[in-house]
């Protein structure tokens, strides 16, 4: 029974951690949408200095914006999981 749980908890963790990714890469397509070339955020290479400059700007930019919500709620549960 405790490894259907842990195989259970294994996969919902791997989903959660896929719709975190997704949802981080709509954040940033939100962000580039309004801001200039020079300024955009690349896709690749993501680091926690270059996560905080997004969230940044998606809060100065979207103050209602609910996508960054998500992705900090799929996060979350992505960490209960594992």
């Amino acid at each position: 029974m405790s490894v259907i749980l842990v195989v259970a908890s294994l996969v919902v963790g791997a989903v959660f951690g896929v719709w975190s990714t997704l949802a981080g890469w709509s954040l940033a397509d939100a962000v580039n949408a309004k801001l200039p070339p020079d300024r955009q955020f690349g896709l690749l290479g993501w680091h926690a200095v270059k996560s905080r400059r997004l969230v940044v700007e998606y809060r100065r930019l979207y103050p209602d914006g609910i996508l960054d919500r998500r992705r900090q709620g799929s996060m979350a549960l992505h960490c209960l999981c594992f």
